[in-house]
């Protein structure tokens, strides 16, 4: 997405990190936003999958860091 100005893309970006943050609830996060699960008392239920021992690193190909890098 193209922004007008480097206000507005950092206004958006703001937005954005703000819904992530306090209003989308997350699986990982016990269906909790992150903000919530960062201030919960006692563990979360693990609702992901542990990483395979015979699965790569990060899981990142070189086109996807190269993507994010530009």
């Amino acid at each position: 997405r193209l922004f007008k100005n480097y206000e507005t893309a950092a206004a958006i970006v703001t937005a954005s990190i703000r819904i992530y943050n306090e209003q989308r609830p997350h699986a990982s996060c016990d269906y909790l936003t992150p903000n919530q699960a960062h201030t919960k008392q006692g563990e979360l239920v693990r609702r992901w999958r542990t990483k395979r021992k015979d699965s790569p690193g990060s899981g990142l190909t070189a086109d996807t860091v190269n993507l994010i890098q530009d």
